[in-house]
């Protein structure tokens, strides 16, 4: 029991540290072309996290076992005072809230600086980028106008490099790991004259006439030494 929690552990560390390696691709070529990162957590977060940090005026704020933000929207209203229906008459029509109207502790008043995060369903992590369809979850902002902090108002050359920075981080380091692991080790090669006991072949080769135990001298003349 205990060999199969460090390997789970080991696993969940590892997976954890590609995945913040590949978030934070996503995250520097954001933040290279001015979009906001509304947020950057290591592992998930449904309802709460198991800790939250935000710079606010040049001072970090931090909090632990803190629920979720709730989204920055509220029900839409007409001159009246009545809540404005979608279409089916049904749903309400939500608006984003003015940063204006929201408490001074608010962290939701300071969207230009990124929320870090650490949740508590170790499954992965996410960089949640202001303006991103795929990967933004409110609706209500998303259904206005395009910002110019926003990653659907650059153009396409600062778009693709965002999308890719994941990607490229991942191929980044496996060629870094893959140069380390041949720089430090290399291929190592026994010489023949220490393999006492002759080579063990595969049975390809034992039909061509080969047997465990022999040794190779040469091959077309030219001598064999590992």
């Amino acid at each position: 029991m205990e060999i199969f929690l460090i390997r789970a552990a080991q696993l969940i560390l590892s997976l954890a540290i590609l995945v913040l390696l590949h978030e934070f691709g996503h995250f520097a070529f954001a933040r290279l072309f001015k979009v906001r990162v509304d947020k950057f957590y290591m592992f998930f977060n449904p309802k709460f996290s198991l800790m939250r940090a935000k710079k606010i005026n040049g001072k970090w704020h931090v909090k632990f076992f803190a629920p979720n933000v709730e989204p920055n929207e509220r029900i839409k209203l007409d001159s009246s005072g009545n809540q404005v229906m979608q279409e089916d008459g049904k749903t309400p029509v939500m608006e984003p809230v003015p940063l204006a109207d929201m408490a001074m502790d608010d962290w939701r008043r300071y969207p230009e600086s990124t929320e870090w995060g650490i949740g508590w369903l170790p499954l992965g992590g996410y960089c949640k980028i202001a303006g991103m369809i795929d990967e933004s979850m409110d609706k209500t902002a998303m259904a206005q106008p395009p910002k110019p902090w926003e990653y659907r108002s650059r153009p396409t050359w600062q778009r693709l490099p965002i999308i890719i920075g994941g990607v490229l981080v991942n191929f980044l380091l496996a060629l870094a790991i893959y140069s380390a692991v041949l720089f430090t080790w290399g291929k190592e090669y026994i010489p023949l004259e220490n393999a006492k006991y002759g080579l063990s072949f595969s049975q390809q080769m034992i039909d061509a006439g080969f047997q465990d135990g022999d040794h190779i001298i040469s091959v077309d003349g030219v001598k064999i030494t590992q």
